[in-house]
């Protein structure tokens, strides 16, 4: 897209966890999504785990399907 994330973008839990709620997900669903364990999402945005720098590009490539909203 004309506004990539740079592959080392990472996202903060704080920024994670808000755009799952604007998207309207669950953490649960946020998972699917995303194709990890809902403990997963837990941890990122909990910070006990740092987001893995491969979620925004993944969001970004799949925010079509949700209407845009995790991009």
């Amino acid at each position: 897209s004309a506004r990539s994330i740079p592959r080392d973008a990472r996202l903060t839990p704080e920024e994670l966890k808000a755009k799952r709620l604007e998207a309207g997900l669950t953490q649960v669903g946020l998972a699917g999504f995303l194709g990890v364990t809902a403990r997963a999402v837990q941890h990122w945005e909990l910070g006990a785990r740092k987001v893995p720098s491969w979620v925004p590009r993944l969001l970004e490539r799949r925010s079509d399907t949700i209407g845009g909203k995790l991009a």
